[in-house]
């Protein structure tokens, strides 16, 4: 937990000027607060009215609960800018803000850079194209207020039936992943924003899309490692800051065919220890199939967090997460 906190402070340091010394300002924290800096929650960038439900739900969360971090989706640019301003000042601890941006700002913004599928930018041959796509995403997402972009997607196309994935992976080829990916991460972090690479530890080779209900990924430890987990392992060695764990069951990496982002073998195990990765740990989203279908909010907290998260994306219920942990 302590990781997670001090990087909380490092990345308001880097994106906002703050003294070195606020580094240890985590230590401040109650053991609330800290639970609270766990929690992701979701926000868009359309203009809340005052008495706007959602809106009120939103202070309470940041000011009363603590919760750390915001992940944004559609609306206009002006709307997300301000939004995010906004969110920020109900915070006593700068906000993590994330946002799905595979294909560019563009791809939830009007008005942004929106950018073709990873597919066809591995089509071009041209590794650069990844860099500058990541270069450009990252500028435009730090110009609006948001600090963390949530891609590349690492995952292999290596199912044709898979319905999710597909134009997203940059190729059937692990090779090529690695590579495009790799360069899409430098681009992005070359501008002091995080690159969260996803769905650990691959969620390829499936028919079934996690949203619904959970996909089981078969194959020997080594076949995985020399597929599916190969462009994780680049990108860890290519020091990317933040890895996604998906709602994706590996028996050949954990027997017990529970999800990665309950399993401590995958997540603790293999990534934190074994790969050695020192960055942030976020699950996908918590809300999906994968996980509901078989777990309520709170158990499925706990279980994400016993497993090695470090941070809960779009828990169900908010205040049930936070009394759980």
């Amino acid at each position: 937990m302590a990781k997670l906190f001090i990087i909380i402070f490092m990345i308001s340091g880097f994106l906002m000027g703050s003294n070195k010394d606020d580094i240890n300002a985590w230590k401040e924290l109650t053991l609330e607060e800290k639970v609270g800096q766990m929690i992701m929650v979701r926000v868009n960038g359309n203009y809340y009215q005052s008495d706007n439900q959602y809106r009120k739900s939103l202070k309470t969360w940041i000011q009363d609960y603590n919760v750390g971090g915001v992940i944004a989706f559609s609306g206009s640019v002006h709307g997300t800018f301000y939004n995010i301003k906004e969110f920020q000042s109900w915070s006593s601890v700068p906000l993590f803000v994330a946002a799905d941006y595979e294909r560019g700002v563009g791809q939830w913004i009007n008005s942004a850079t929106s950018f073709p599928s990873n597919m066809a930018v591995a089509a071009t041959g041209t590794t650069d194209h990844a860099f500058q796509q990541g270069d450009v995403t990252s500028r435009e997402a730090r110009s609006i207020g948001v600090n963390i972009i949530l891609g590349p997607v690492l995952d292999i196309n290596n199912n044709p039936d898979n319905p999710i994935i597909n134009f997203r992976a940059y190729s059937d080829d692990p090779e090529v992943v690695s590579k495009y990916g790799n360069a899409f991460i430098s681009g992005v972090q070359k501008n002091n924003v995080f690159s969260c690479a996803k769905h650990f530890p691959g969620h390829g080779n499936t028919s079934i899309d996690s949203h619904s209900s959970l996909p089981i990924i078969s194959g020997s430890k080594n076949d995985l490692i020399s597929n599916e987990l190969l462009p994780f392992k680049r990108a860890v060695d290519n020091g990317v800051k933040m890895v996604m764990i998906g709602h994706i069951a590996m028996p050949g990496l954990d027997a017990s065919n529970v999800p990665a982002s309950h399993s401590r073998k995958i997540t603790n195990d293999l990534l934190r220890e074994d790969w050695g990765f020192n960055g942030l740990i976020i699950t996908d989203g918590m809300e999906m199939g994968g996980l509901t279908k078989n777990t309520w909010a709170g158990e499925s907290a706990v279980r994400a967090v016993e497993a090695g998260c470090d941070i809960l994306l779009l828990p169900m219920d908010i205040a049930a997460t936070r009394k759980s942990l």
